[in-house]
């Protein structure tokens, strides 16, 4: 089933408020109406943007419109990760756990370090989060992922092996550190599936997001080739492409856009990948096609 409404919103794991102007490693959240891409919209803390998505989700639930919402960070992580830790495979059993243990407050202030290296203590050695602030010595948080010892799972996700450029969801620090996005973001995720409860489900999670309103999915900007030539308008802006952050929110809802009207947008899992991609997620807009069988 196709969607009236798409939504891609590009996060950040800052730890303070980002400045008045728009600037890069920052959120942009870019919407379509009917087909329609909308404006491109800047937000300097988290609390604010998921705010946005609140309105944007109650919007369309008001109208009866079905609404996709996108989010660039991972939604899971490598298969047996939750076993290790004592819960269930269920990737939900994790999304729990880091919405009680992750403190995100107005000022973009947290605490995702701390929460990493205690999750760390659940395995023998060290790992497998790595990556922090050189002035923040964690003895269970390596600075360096060279510093970890075997800890048994697998640096990626069945999806990024196949993706493009994609980082390993256990970096927290410096570029690429999809990791800190990933526990920033999931905690907000769980709050609205408990907010908007049968409303709401988590594509490839949940069986039934062929019959719900809103449908959560995971998105990757850098797996879609680059238009040319566009600007980015938002609140009477223009954001050129040397804002990276903008700019792939805009180009990612271009794509999903083309997959949406093709029904392609959320494909079926092949049955011989249906256990790792229920426990690890998937990626919207990877073809399964690109695995070798």
């Amino acid at each position: 089933m196709s969607f009236d409404n798409l939504v891609v919103v590009d996060w950040s794991a800052r730890s303070s408020p980002s400045p008045k102007a728009p600037t890069k490693d920052a959120i942009y959240i870019c919407h379509s109406k009917n087909s329609k891409i909308q404006n491109t919209e800047y937000f300097r803390t988290r609390q604010r943007a998921i705010k946005f998505v609140n309105n944007l989700i109650e919007n369309s639930l008001a109208r009866r419109e079905r609404l996709f919402v996108g989010f660039d960070f991972a939604f899971g992580y490598p298969a047996g990760f939750a076993s290790n830790l004592g819960y269930f495979s269920s990737p939900f059993s994790i999304w729990e756990l880091l919405k009680k243990e992750i403190s995100d407050n107005c000022d973009n202030s947290n605490n995702r370090f701390e929460v990493a290296e205690k999750l760390n203590s659940k395995f023998d050695g060290i790992g497998p989060f790595w990556g922090c602030p050189q002035n923040l010595n964690l003895d269970g948080l390596p600075h360096k992922g060279t510093e970890r010892t075997e800890c048994g799972l697998s640096e990626f996700r069945l999806c990024e092996k196949y993706a493009r450029s994609a980082h390993s969801v256990w970096k927290l620090f410096t570029t690429g550190a999809v990791g800190s996005q990933t526990l920033m973001g999931i905690p907000h995720l769980q709050k609205l599936r408990e907010k908007f409860g049968k409303e709401i489900s988590v594509w490839p999670f949940d069986q039934g997001f062929n019959s719900t309103q809103i449908v959560l999915g995971e998105v990757y900007p850098s797996l879609f080739k680059s238009p040319t030539d566009i600007e980015i308008k938002s609140n009477s802006k223009v954001f050129c492409h040397d804002i990276v952050d903008a700019y792939q929110t805009y180009r990612t809802i271009e794509n999903l856009s083309n997959l949406n009207v093709e029904g392609q947008l959320l494909p079926k899992i092949p049955s011989h990948l249906e256990k790792q991609v229920l426990e690890e997620g998937w990626i919207v807009g990877l073809s399964f096609d690109k695995l070798i069988k």
